[in-house]
C-alpha cells in the first residue's frame, strides 16, 4: 500500500516537473501570445443588450498581440493617441455599424476599416473626414437596426456603411429589443449542479481554460495544436455555421435578414443619409483549403455544403429589393492566392492586412456616394 502511494506521488511529481520544464522551454524557444481579458470594454444596455463602455481606456489581447481599446463619450472606438484626430469639426461624416469584424479588437484602431477609409479620403481630397466605428462584438442585424435608429437620432451623417458577416449575421428571428447582458470574455468557476458534460464544460473546464490561456505559454501552444480534437469533444468556441449547409437553402433566415436590412435602409433614408451593405467573408471562404479542413474537423459530408451559399442567395435577394450589397469575396480570394494573409493565426478575425484590403475594395463606392461633398 505504501509503495503504491509512493509510486503515485512520484508519478504526480514527474508530471509536474515535466510540465514546468515544458513551460520554460516554450517560453524560451517559441513564446506564445497570452490572452489578456478586459472587464472595461462592454457594458449592459437596457435596449440593445450590450454595447461598449463610454470613455474606455484599456488593453486587450485575443491572441494576436496586445492592443489599446479606447472609446469616446458615445462608446465609439477611437484612436489611442490624438494622431490624425478631427480638429474644428468634420467636412464629411461616415458611420459604420457592424459586429466584432468592425470592432476589430485584434488590431489598433488606426488599422481598422473606418480609419483606413478616413485617411484615404482625407489625404486624397484634403478634407476633414470623420468615420465613426460603431461595431460591437456579437451584434447582429437586429442590433444594427436598433443602433442605426439611436445613432442617427444623435447627429447627421453623410453616409452609412453596414457590415454583415456571412457566417453568423444571417438571422432567423426579428427582435426589437434585447435584455441587458453582462458581456465578458471570461468564464467564472461555479460548482456544477450535476455531472453532465455541459455543466462540467461551462462551470469547470472553460474557467480552467481561461485561467491557463492568460498564464501558460505551454497551454496556449498545445491548445492551438489540437484544435480538431477540441472541436470534436466540444471544448472550443469554433462551430460550423448552418448557413453553408445546403439544407438551409430554403430557410426563412435569408428573407428575414433582408427584411431587417430593408428597415435599416429605411431608417437612413428617413434621415436623408445614403447607406450600403458589405458582406464580409469567413476566413474559410477566402481560403478554400481551410474550408475543407473545417468540414473535416466537424465530420461533415462535403456534398452537403456550399461555400458560397450566403453570397449567392443574399446577392440575388438584395438586388431584387434594390439594396446595395458589396461582396469582396472574389477579390479577397485573389489577394490570398498571392500569399497575403488577411486573418489572424490565433484569432480568425481580420488582421491589419484584412482590414486594409476590404477598406480599399469599397473606397471607390464610398467616393461615388460622397462625390458632391468630396469635390465641393
Amino acid at each position: 500500500m505504501k509503495n503504491s502511494i509512493k509510486n503515485v506521488g512520484l508519478l504526480i511529481l514527474s508530471v509536474v516537473v515535466s510540465l514546468l520544464i515544458g513551460e520554460i522551454l516554450v517560453r524560451i524557444v517559441t513564446p506564445q501570445q497570452l490572452i489578456v481579458h478586459s472587464h472595461h470594454v462592454w457594458r449592459p444596455d437596457e435596449t440593445i443588450g450590450w454595447r461598449h463602455m463610454e470613455n474606455a481606456n484599456t488593453q486587450i489581447n485575443t491572441g494576436e498581440g496586445t492592443v489599446h481599446f479606447v472609446t469616446d463619450s458615445n462608446g465609439y472606438r477611437i484612436n489611442y493617441s490624438a494622431e490624425n484626430e478631427i480638429g474644428a469639426g468634420p467636412d464629411i461624416s461616415i458611420i459604420t455599424i457592424g459586429d466584432s469584424y468592425l470592432e476589430a479588437v485584434q488590431v489598433e484602431n488606426r488599422y481598422t476599416m473606418p480609419q483606413v477609409i478616413r485617411r484615404t479620403l482625407s489625404d486624397k481630397y484634403r478634407k476633414r473626414v470623420d468615420a465613426v466605428n460603431d461595431g460591437v462584438g456579437a451584434w447582429g442585424p437586429n442590433h444594427y437596426l436598433m443602433e442605426a435608429k439611436l445613432a442617427l437620432a444623435k447627429r447627421k451623417y453623410d453616409l452609412g456603411i453596414i457590415f454583415i458577416y456571412a457566417a453568423n449575421d444571417i438571422v432567423i428571428n426579428k427582435q426589437s429589443s434585447f435584455s441587458p447582458e453582462v458581456v465578458s470574455a471570461q468564464h467564472h468557476f461555479r460548482f456544477p449542479r450535476s455531472l453532465k458534460w455541459s455543466e462540467l464544460k461551462i462551470n469547470v473546464f472553460y474557467p480552467i481554460n481561461d485561467l491557463l490561456e492568460t498564464s501558460s505559454h505551454l497551454f496556449v501552444l498545445l491548445k492551438n495544436r489540437f484544435q480538431t480534437i477540441r472541436s470534436r469533444i466540444g471544448l472550443t468556441a469554433a462551430y460550423f455555421p448552418s448557413v453553408f449547409m445546403l439544407s438551409e437553402k430554403d430557410s426563412k433566415r435569408w428573407q428575414i435578414t433582408v427584411e431587417i436590412c430593408q428597415e435599416i435602409e429605411h431608417v437612413f433614408a428617413e434621415n436623408g443619409t445614403p447607406v450600403f451593405f458589405v458582406l464580409l467573408p469567413a476566413p474559410y471562404q477566402v481560403h478554400k483549403d481551410e474550408f475543407y479542413r473545417y468540414v473535416e474537423m466537424f465530420d461533415i459530408k462535403l456534398d452537403s455544403v456550399y461555400i458560397d451559399q450566403p453570397n449567392t442567395i443574399l446577392g440575388d435577394m438584395f438586388e431584387s429589393k434594390s439594396l446595395h450589397l458589396i461582396d469582396p469575396l472574389k477579390h479577397m480570394r485573389k489577394i490570398a492566392e498571392h500569399g497575403q494573409v488577411m486573418y489572424g493565426h490565433i484569432d480568425n478575425h481580420f488582421n491589419e492586412c484584412g482590414n486594409r484590403v476590404v477598406a480599399e475594395y469599397i473606397i471607390e463606392i464610398v467616393e461615388e456616394y460622397l462625390l458632391y461633398q468630396l469635390e465641393g
